[in-house]
């Protein structure tokens, strides 16, 4: 899988953590502990950094299937930490939380991640 981080800021981010996981469903409360763990180098304003990430699923082509039928929900959501020169507490980190579902359309070409309603999951501050 892909995984794009954006810098829409105008100074240079440096991720200082970065978890990602996947799942068939979400907690009320978003668990990061057990995410995989991805690395970025410092990203430039304007830019996009992109990382190929693996995930150990065990996912059998019955649950494939159900996937990209729509029978089965999957999730992926995580946390990054950066920081950049308008964090004004040097010591400071800023925390973006991020929740995408899989949604099926009719034509496997069209089907897309949208973000997930649940707001545990989708912040910045």
């Amino acid at each position: 899988m892909y995984l794009d981080v954006r810098n829409s800021g105008k100074s240079t981010a440096t991720t200082e953590e970065l978890s990602v996981a996947i799942t068939h469903g979400i907690a009320p409360t978003p668990q990061y502990s057990g995410g995989t763990k991805v690395a970025f180098a410092p990203i430039v304003p304007g830019s996009i950094a992109r990382r190929t990430v693996g995930f150990e699923i065990g996912w059998g082509n019955e649950t494939i299937e159900k996937i990209t039928s729509g029978a089965l929900k999957f999730y992926i959501f995580g946390l990054i930490k950066y920081r950049d020169d308008f964090s004004f507490d040097f010591m400071r980190r800023k925390e973006t939380g991020f929740c995408f579902m899989y949604v099926v359309s009719k034509s496997s070409s069209h089907s897309i991640f949208q973000t997930c309603p649940e707001r545990a999951y989708t912040f910045s501050h």
